[in-house]
């Protein structure tokens, strides 16, 4: 008889042993963290940079602080017990690795001056500063958490209110005006004019027009939390402070009050915070260069959702607070429509959690759906019957397998490089070094569907922008990686210790990162509006006719001092006509104006277009178009230069009457005419929308055709001394 150290199963049931026991997991763990660290490392960056071992050993001179801060460590527990401690080490390692490898030599890594490339001196390479405070750090914890965490809180408040000073003294309190920013102040400013209504009449853009683009841009977000700010405040003091606000306090709030509603650790609050002032290199560029930061904001609460999902599905505390503030939050994150997607990452972590979806959870669930249907059916309803979505969403040419691959694999690169640290590797892989199969079970499902999604479907649609979905999860691992840095502080083992040190110096690093990029001395920059810009609007103010409009001659695009010309209008007090004051898609608006109908059929079609909506004054910086103007000198008058801009004066009276005479009083939402003579009818140089209506019930209005494809507006006062034309549908 075969003895049982024989036995063929029990040897099996010893080696399932070794890989299931505690002991087993944990090598298991440290493998997953060294295999997926260094692909992060190495497989992702540009192999030709190397490993910067020169930086490495510039900051040798801190070894002294170090060996101080790891003796006391060693002192307290001992060394560090592979066996224990295996998977912490193994972060450790490859976090450093990382550090130091060709990925932190791109210029798109997520903190700025990594390495010092000039001459050598003290903590001038943030890569030094980082170590510097991670060695004070691992002092200071040989004292207790207290220390670390009053550092960790004095640096957090430091930080915003440093940022703040910063982004006002950069600015001098204006108006960002970079990019999409001037897009987005005049939304703003309209969002203050007509709340609660998600599409108006907007008579200052090209003679007038239903806009439904406060829903799908996102305004709504800052639009609804900041409500009285922009209803009773002038915008143009109030833009840029109140960005300033939002991002550097409420977000960082929101964040610390996730934190708080998972756990006790109030080390973890003040780290959530931290980390939610910088996520990634994605989030300053949207933030201050491209000015889109309503879809940022909306993105931020997707932070609270996984929070209070975390806290009803895996915590189990099923009480009233939790499911309204899911739901408030819900409300919020779905401002911006596109966020709506992070239903696919999410739904991938409810079915891994089925059976734990109680009915009470499956019944509060549905409730929380309907409200939230019920809260934003106007909104989609007004999206759905005023915007062409399926010109903006029609099929691409399809890509093949190996441009998908080829490109996944360069924009995962791009994606990770430009992610922060603390939450690429706390937040993910840090789910590894602790013993926590919960929060692992719960996050890594959200994170690598959502980092997966973003990488290998970009090329699938490019125009839906789907990399965006990982600075959205970003958010969403702002909460275990938090999680993992403050378990890390209250332990008192020597690895524990030194990672906890490393990860917290590098949390403190991004609130030094959110100064200088809201300093604008980072690498995503934004400006305000320039000297020759405000020349401009002087001019313009001062020379056309109060009822006269400026139209852009060709595409505007960035022309005008870096920034659409959306806002114009408000700061020089005229209405305007122009093909892309938005940054309409180039399937939905074409790149050039006045439109091909007037433009190619000879001059006086064009001159005619002019009439219809009352031009009295041509900009471009087009030189094709300075030299078509030129040559039309019969209805053009060149006027006045700046720069590489040129104003041409078009010769005709300014008058917005087509028929009749009178006088107009224009705001959003509202033409409120004064005929002068009470029973003639009037036709005004503003486009007919079906949908318009007249007060009080005397008065009619109906289309004037003009032979072309524009229809303007026809009144009959029917005797009265005032008509207020209005377009008085929600939806």
């Amino acid at each position: 008889m075969k003895s049982q150290a024989e036995d063929p199963k029990a040897i099996a049931g010893k080696r399932r042993n070794c890989w299931t026991s505690r002991a087993g997991r944990r090598t298991w763990a440290a493998a997953v963290i060294v295999a997926v660290g260094m692909v992060f490392a190495f497989l992702l960056g540009d192999l030709e940079q190397g490993v910067a071992g020169g930086a490495f050993m510039r900051a040798l001179w801190l070894f002294p602080l170090w060996a101080v801060g790891l003796y006391l460590a060693y002192r307290r527990n001992g060394p560090p017990s592979i066996s224990v401690e295996g998977p912490q080490v193994a972060l450790f390692v490859v976090l450093l690795l990382y550090l130091i490898s060709p990925t932190a030599h791109a210029p798109d890594f997520f903190f700025l001056n990594w390495f010092s490339d000039s001459a050598w001196t003290p903590a001038k390479s943030w890569l030094e500063r980082t170590l510097l405070c991670a060695g004070a750090l691992l002092v200071l914890r040989s004292y207790g958490r207290v220390p670390v965490l009053i550092v960790l809180l004095v640096a957090l408040l430091s930080f915003q209110i440093s940022a703040l000073h910063g982004l006002l003294q950069a600015s001098g309190g204006e108006p960002l005006y970079r990019v999409d920013h001037p897009s987005f102040f005049y939304r703003l400013w309209s969002w203050g004019q007509t709340a609660p209504r998600f599409i108006y009449y907007d008579p200052y853009w090209n003679g007038g027009s239903v806009m439904p683009y406060l829903v799908a841009s996102g305004v709504m977000a800052p639009g609804f939390l900041l409500w009285p700010v922009w209803r009773f405040l002038e915008t143009v003091h109030s833009y840029t402070p109140a960005l300033g606000f939002l991002f550097l306090f409420l977000v960082p709030f929101v964040a610390a009050l996730s934190a708080r509603a998972v756990t006790r650790d109030r080390a973890a609050w003040v780290l959530a915070a931290l980390l939610s002032l910088g996520t990634s290199h994605f989030t300053f560029i949207h933030l201050v260069h491209y000015g889109t930061f309503g879809s940022l904001l909306a993105a931020s609460f997707l932070l609270p959702v996984s929070a209070c999902l975390y806290r009803l599905i895996v915590l189990r505390h099923n009480d009233a607070r939790t499911w309204i503030a899911l739901t408030v939050s819900a409300a919020v994150v779905l401002c911006w429509p596109p966020a709506g997607i992070m239903v696919l990452p999410m739904g991938v972590m409810l079915l891994l959690h089925a059976r734990l979806l109680t009915p009470r959870l499956l019944w509060g669930g549905g409730i929380v759906v309907l409200l939230l249907a019920v809260m934003f059916v106007l909104p989609a309803l007004s999206l759905w019957t005023h915007s062409d979505i399926g010109g903006f969403t029609q099929s691409d040419p399809p890509a093949t397998a190996i441009g998908l691959w080829s490109g996944g694999w360069r924009e995962l690169s791009e994606l990770v490089r430009r992610t922060n640290p603390v939450i690429l590797f706390a937040g993910t892989l840090g789910l590894w070094a602790l013993p926590n199969r919960r929060m692992r079970r719960f996050y890594v499902p959200i994170l690598l569907t959502s980092l997966l999604v973003a990488a290998f479907a970009k090329d699938w649609k490019p125009l839906l922008q789907l990399d965006r979905m990982w600075i959205n999860a970003l958010y969403v691992g702002i909460l275990p990686a938090s999680l993992v840095v403050g378990r890390l502080l209250r332990q008192h083992r020597m690895a524990a210790r030194t990672l906890a040190a490393l990860l917290c110096a590098l949390s403190i690093m991004t609130g030094y990162t959110a100064v200088k990029y809201m300093s604008n001395e980072g690498r995503a920059r934004y400006n305000t509006m320039s000297d020759e810009m405000k020349t401009i609007v002087h001019w313009v103010r001062e020379n056309v006719p109060a009822d006269g409009r400026l139209l852009f001659a060709g595409a505007a695009v960035h022309g005008y001092g870096g920034g659409k010309v959306a806002a114009l209008p408000i700061f020089a007090e005229r209405e305007m006509m122009a093909a892309d004051y938005y940054g309409f898609s180039p399937r939905l608006v074409e790149y050039d104006y006045p439109p091909a109908e007037f433009r190619r059929e000879g001059p006086e079609k064009m001159f005619r277009f002019m009439e219809l909506y009352n031009v009295t004054h041509v900009i471009t910086y087009h030189d094709a178009w300075k030299d078509v103007l030129r040559q039309r000198s019969q209805y053009y008058r060149e006027k006045v230069a700046f720069g590489d801009k040129t104003v041409f004066e078009v010769l005709r009276d300014s008058d917005m009457f087509v028929q009749g005479a009178g006088r107009l009083d224009v705001q959003l939402n509202r033409i409120r005419v004064f005929p002068a003579d009470p029973d003639a009818s009037l036709v005004i140089k503003y486009n007919w929308v079906d949908g318009l209506s007249a007060l009080p019930a005397s008065a009619s209005v109906s289309p004037w055709e003009t032979g072309t494809s524009v229809r303007l507006i026809h009144i009959d006062p029917g005797g009265a001394d005032q008509v207020d034309i209005t377009y008085p549908r929600w939806f």
